[in-house]
């Protein structure tokens, strides 16, 4: 029976990690907007919410939703290929993927800075990041973990 090693492991967690943090609320709404925000369900800014804020249900933060989902789709991608990359066994191309995630994740919360005084940051928001800092973490251990292979059997 072949060993999974220990950052291919860690390395698919994390990305399992990111993809659940896209769908719970990254976002919530506090004090006096939730409850008008409510009202028209954008009080929890999930994935499925960003698309029809995008889509402009007559509120301000359409060009904020806009912005999100096209990063969102963008983080999709990136996850796509990281993933991939980890599981053709090609470390240093996941390690490229999960920095371009973490550069995802810094261009939606730049994205957001505009609505901060409206959303605190929800549960989606953490599992995104600690999913893509897993992920990087594997990747990079995975690199040195091949290259240990590598030497030990020389075959």
């Amino acid at each position: 029976m072949k060993k999974i090693p220990i950052p291919f492991v860690l390395a698919l967690a994390g990305y399992l990690m990111a993809l659940t943090g896209v769908f719970l609320p990254f976002y919530t709404a506090t004090g006096e907007y939730r409850e008008p925000l409510s009202a028209v369900g954008f009080a929890d800014l999930t994935f499925f919410n960003t698309i029809k804020l995008a889509a402009g249900d007559g509120l301000s933060l359409t060009k904020s939703g806009a912005a999100l989902i096209r990063s969102l789709i963008m983080f999709g991608i990136f996850l796509l290929e990281a993933v991939v990359s980890t599981l053709r066994g090609k470390p240093q191309a996941a390690v490229t993927g999960s920095v371009f995630l973490v550069l995802m994740n810094i261009i939606i919360n730049i994205n957001m800075g505009s609505v901060e005084d409206i959303y605190v940051h929800g549960a989606g928001f953490y599992f995104m990041w600690i999913g893509v800092i897993l992920a990087l973490g594997g990747n990079i251990w995975n690199i040195f973990y091949v290259r240990k292979l590598v030497s030990d059997n020389p075959n």
